[in-house]
């Protein structure tokens, strides 16, 4: 029997992005009960229940040691929600720049990354162009192996049956000349003795 899913599991579920789908039937119902359970406000009170802290969720942002962050994300109290999906360490605390000038540095930076991506993408792109391309001449390459190879092979074998049927008739040949020849000794023999095989 599946265990069930109680807040911990369902958090570890969540961190590890499984997908309640692939969960066996009870498991999902568990799933949605839990989570429910904890989202949901009870019927007596009016107000909604705020998520615990033990139950939020990781920053999960990639360290210098290649790890992922295991510290909680930045939270909003007054909406009960992550700020940015980051802890304070990885930016969850930021808010942005405030000055104009800090807005124009953001935005030439954001400018400056977009033209790296579309350059990026443009090189991926004729790279994939150029291998569908190799790809593509190299099967033409291949298959004209193949027909080069088959031309050969059947000339070979083109060759062979000639040669073949040329030793077949030479000994078609030697054995009717031995044969005429055993006729024609057979034939001298009878008018030796006097007898004409002709009569």
């Amino acid at each position: 029997m599946p265990p069930k899913i109680g807040p911990k599991r369902l958090q570890r579920l969540i961190n590890e992005g499984v997908d309640p789908r692939t969960l066996p039937t009870e498991q999902q119902l568990d799933f949605a009960r839990t989570m429910a359970r904890i989202l949901l406000p009870p019927a007596s009170e009016g107000r909604p229940r705020r998520l615990p802290r033990h139950l939020r969720p990781r920053c999960m942002a990639r360290r210098r040691d290649g790890r992922r962050c295991q510290a909680k994300v930045a939270w909003n109290e007054d909406y009960d929600c992550p700020r940015n999906g980051k802890c304070r360490v990885h930016g969850g605390a930021s808010t942005g720049p405030k000055t104009l000038q800090g807005r124009q540095r953001i935005a030439e930076s954001n400018r400056r990354r977009a033209e790296v991506k579309r350059q990026a993408q443009a090189q991926a792109a004729a790279r994939a162009e150029a291998l569908a391309q190799a790809k593509t001449r190299a099967a033409a390459q291949v298959q004209e192996q193949d027909t080069a190879q088959a031309q050969s092979l059947a000339r070979e074998q083109v060759e062979a049956l000639a040669t073949y049927q040329r030793a077949r008739a030479y000994a078609e040949l030697v054995r009717w000349a031995e044969s005429w020849k055993e006729v024609e000794r057979a034939y001298r023999r009878c008018l030796k003795c006097g007898v004409d095989p002709r009569a």
